[in-house]
């Protein structure tokens, strides 16, 4: 496979792409989500850069053993590269929190992209959000363990 100059073939980020909207396309089908025809025409998108892809066959093949519905819209060819959304996500320091998306595209093949989660201002989730921030501010600001080695000469 080609590498992207990052150490990283592009073989390996279809592997990831596909492996996160294959993710998303499950925890939708298992909450029973009216997200999955969108989902899995997000994850049609994503095969589509390399759909003999390992990753891709496999996520695909256990979707389509575990739910009828999935095998119905695989069946339907729909394709659909959506650019915004709303996730819901269960943390477990914070509970319930939902979240808008975007993705804003980069250069590079197969399309490499950022994808940004953001609260409404104001509301649970933007607290909700500023905490967990907070949280890993703290957490990253702790001290390192002190090396005793200099105090024992």
């Amino acid at each position: 496979m080609p590498d992207d100059g990052e150490g990283e073939t592009v073989g390996e980020a279809v592997g990831e792409l596909v492996g996160a909207v294959g993710e998303a396309v499950a925890v939708a089908i298992a909450a029973g989500a009216a997200t999955v025809p969108v989902s899995a025409s997000m994850l049609r998108a994503a095969v589509a850069t390399d759909p003999t892809h390992p990753r891709a066959t496999t996520i695909i093949g256990e979707l389509s053993i575990h739910s009828a519905e999935f095998r119905r819209l695989w069946a339907r060819h729909d394709v659909k590269e959506t650019v915004h959304g709303r996730k819901p996500f269960r943390h477990p320091r914070v509970g319930d929190i939902t979240l808008d998306w975007d993705t804003y595209p980069l250069p590079g093949n197969p399309g490499p992209f950022l994808l940004v989660y953001t609260a409404e201002p104001g509301t649970p989730d933007a607290e909700r959000l500023q905490l967990l921030a907070s949280l890993h501010a703290t957490r990253s600001r702790r001290p390192a363990p002190a090396d005793d080695t200099a105090t024992r000469a």
